[in-house]
């Protein structure tokens, strides 16, 4: 049991004030014994003892985006190496460009929506994205089977350089 002055300064910092106090007990316990977040906010991930980087908390701890590289007019694969069956597949550039679930049709947005754009594989969650253009350049990100972002990936969109020739006649 902690101290009244303990528990005091807890509930009582500046926000406090203004706001009253927005913990219970229960969230000052479990934020002296660093184990888990106050109820009123986002799940801590913890990594496990074994080192291996695992997450044994609820939510896992997100990989940095993985960089891919594509050039001016060509096409590009985004995988989100999937190791579930798939329910429901979300690829997002801020605002969804793909999606499809169990039981309905795949629906394309904004990049995706003009004919033959992007394809996307129900088996795999690979979006294929074709006729690339300097615009597409972004962080892109995959929801898989309702569970929040899978993975993201940073695009880079290289123009073609042009073609030299040093012995080439003329």
């Amino acid at each position: 049991m902690p101290s009244p002055l303990e528990y005091l300064s807890y509930n009582c910092n500046f926000m406090g004030i203004f706001a009253g106090p927005t913990c219970s007990y229960n969230d000052y316990a479990a934020f002296t014994l660093h184990n888990t977040a106050p109820s009123n906010s986002a799940p801590i991930a913890r990594v496990s003892a074994a080192g291996n980087g695992a997450a044994d908390g609820r939510r896992q701890q997100r990989q940095p985006p993985e960089a891919v590289y594509g050039l001016t007019g060509e096409e590009v694969e985004l995988d989100p190496k999937v190791r579930e069956p798939l329910v429901s597949i979300r690829w997002n550039k801020v605002l969804p460009i793909a999606d499809w679930y169990t039981g309905g049709i795949q629906s394309y947005y904004y990049r995706c929506a003009a004919v033959d754009q992007c394809d996307l594989s129900l088996t795999t969650g690979v979006l294929k994205m074709k006729g690339l253009k300097a615009e597409d350049d972004g962080r892109y990100s995959v929801e898989i089977n309702m569970k929040g972002i899978a993975r993201e990936f940073d695009l880079v969109v290289l123009g073609k350089l042009p073609f030299t020739c040093l012995w080439c006649n003329k």
